[in-house]
């Protein structure tokens, strides 16, 4: 999905992010529900701004109990940047934060497994606090950054 582009209704902005809660399969009431987040990473969002970058990188995150999967998106521009690691930090827009889920060294797709329930719980109940964050050789700090819902400017 390319920034901008309209998806299920609402249409999507460069740094933004879209979170859909799941619903929970006929007949078993323990199953928890698959909630869906949708980010759109640029280089705008990060602390501060990395000018000049076109580079863009759309994620589908999928959380699930204790397990977070997620896969980049076939469009994504790297704007001659090498990633080497992402993860999820807590902080909210316009501030750095500690890494609150590891996402592993730069991968196009991958599942987190056992994240700390009380973790996922805060991701889902204050996305704003939250951010997804790509790091590269040009720009060890982070490239790219989307908050986790689109509702935090």
């Amino acid at each position: 999905m390319s920034p901008g582009k309209a998806m299920m209704g609402k249409t999507m902005s460069p740094g933004k992010a879209m979170m859909m809660k799941g619903t929970k399969s006929p007949g078993s009431a323990t199953k928890p529900s698959k909630v869906k987040i949708v980010v759109t990473a640029t280089p705008g969002e990060e602390v501060p701004p990395v000018e000049g970058s076109k580079a863009s990188l759309t994620y589908k995150m999928y959380i699930e109990g204790t397990t977070l999967c997620f896969y980049v998106a076939d469009d994504y521009e790297l704007d001659g940047n090498t990633p080497f690691a992402h993860h999820i930090h807590m902080a909210p827009a316009g501030e750095n934060g500690p890494i609150a889920v590891n996402l592993g060294a730069f991968a196009m797709e991958g599942c987190i497994a056992n994240i700390d329930m009380m973790t996922i719980e805060h991701i889902l109940a204050e996305p704003c606090l939250f951010y997804l964050n790509v790091h590269s050789d040009l720009t060890p700090s982070g490239f790219v950054r989307a908050q986790l819902s689109d509702y935090c400017h």
